[in-house]
């Protein structure tokens, strides 16, 4: 940005989970943000493209509802919650799901599940539900 190298947090990249940016972005791609602040002494910008991007989130509850049953592929394991991320079939969103304890055996990356969603959170961009069982 102004002939500046800038990092932008993945978080302000997407509404949905991102595994690895490098997946998607590579080093000198063109991307357009929005400059939400900047500090041109100590070079501090924050910067977001998923400004123009549409939010899944805006109509989620139109795809998939509370207590309903949905497929999806594990795509992480996420180090301060426990449980599972996981990709929905149907939408372009992903899903923190528990791993209940009566499994033998804990499913493994990119594995097909099948997950019952308990709770979505709107507002907060967030979806809950526990793992029914690996496909």
């Amino acid at each position: 940005m102004y002939g500046k190298e800038v990092v932008i947090k993945a978080d302000n990249l997407s509404h949905t989970y991102i595994v690895n940016c490098k997946d998607i972005y590579a080093v000198g791609d063109y991307l357009k943000v929005r400059i939400k602040a900047m500090d041109m002494q100590n070079n501090i910008f924050d910067l977001s493209s998923k400004d123009f991007i549409e939010n899944p989130y805006t109509n989620i509850r139109k795809y998939i509802i509370e207590n309903g049953e949905y497929t999806g592929k594990v795509i992480a394991f996420p180090k301060q919650n426990s449980g599972i991320i996981v990709q929905l079939d149907n939408s372009n969103v992903t899903s923190l799901i528990r791993v209940p304890a009566r499994f033998n055996e804990y499913p493994h990356y990119l594995d097909r599940v099948l997950i019952k969603i308990t709770e979505i959170r709107q507002e907060k961009k967030l979806i809950y539900g526990y793992l029914m069982r690996i496909i």
